[in-house]
């Protein structure tokens, strides 16, 4: 992964945020689950294309593109989803052996959804961390550990993921409200992770803030797998960034947010607007 962002980096006029934000950690999952470089690259590319359907105000011509991207997605990752394979998605068909699952498709569709879940959320957090280094008051983090706990309060703190969905299994009582079953509920983990029952001072910025408590990757049977995942490779091409030089004092402070339901993903550009 240093390679390939040192690659993303080599141009010499502008900081490509789209490329490192999005597409670097689509390819990054997309050799996980055993692609080769070049097929990783078109997964990210296919996987941008399929992400379009997701909102509920995806137009007509959005749909169809994220259909066509997702049999591309198919063409790619099918191969892979065998139990000789390395990798993320020969991981998903032994452990599927293991309980007798022998029905592909909800494999494929998984395989899928790790790359779809990577690139929005994975993109939020990256960019949100570059604009937490840009503030000058906050001292940088001097080395990888360091910089690691930086991500994690930034997790916390401006979390890249707002929200979730839940259903009611069953009827539930929540404080004074009766839930039925089969309730949508909105979860507001950003919300959760400011809560001072959580965490200290909630809304201060900590970067030494150690063993946080934090609320973006939910918690039990749909916690989020890829927190790990995240982090490193946030932390990791933030680090590349800072040593080939980059100033996160260049980045403009007029900060816009791509409109999403559930994400806050920075639209960054340099100070002069690049």
């Amino acid at each position: 992964m240093p390679s390939r962002a040192q690659q993303i980096l080599n141009d010499p006029v502008r900081t490509p945020y789209e490329q490192l934000m999005f597409e670097l950690p689509a390819q990054v999952v997309a050799m996980l689950c055993g692609l080769d470089p070049a097929a990783g690259g078109e997964a990210s590319r296919l996987v941008g294309r399929f992400v379009q359907c997701i909102p509920a105000t995806a137009s007509p011509e959005q749909q169809q593109r994220a259909a066509r991207a997702a049999a591309g997605l198919q063409e790619l990752l099918g191969p892979k989803l065998d139990d000789t394979q390395q990798g993320l998605l020969g991981d998903l068909v032994r452990m599927a052996t293991q309980v007798n699952w022998t029905d592909r498709a909800p494999l494929l569709a998984n395989g899928i959804g790790f790359l779809s879940q990577t690139y929005d959320a994975t993109a939020a957090l990256m960019g949100n961390t570059l604009l937490a280094l840009s503030q000058q008051e906050r001292e940088r983090p001097a080395d990888e550990t360091t910089l690691e706990r930086f991500v994690r309060e930034v997790i916390r703190h401006d979390a890249p993921v707002q929200n979730t969905r839940r259903f009611t299994a069953t009827p539930i009582r929540h404080g004074a409200v009766e839930v039925p079953a089969g309730q949508a509920i909105l979860v507001l983990l950003a919300a959760a992770n400011r809560d001072p029952a959580a965490n200290p001072n909630p809304h201060t910025f900590r970067a030494d803030r150690t063993a946080p408590t934090v609320f973006t990757f939910s918690a039990g049977a749909h916690r989020c797998p890829g927190e790990m995942l995240a982090v490193t490779v946030v932390t990791t091409v933030v680090e590349q960034l800072l040593k080939v030089g980059f100033d996160p004092a260049s980045l403009s402070t007029q900060v816009t947010y791509r409109p999403s339901p559930n994400t806050r993903i920075p639209v960054l550009t340099d100070q002069a607007g690049t």
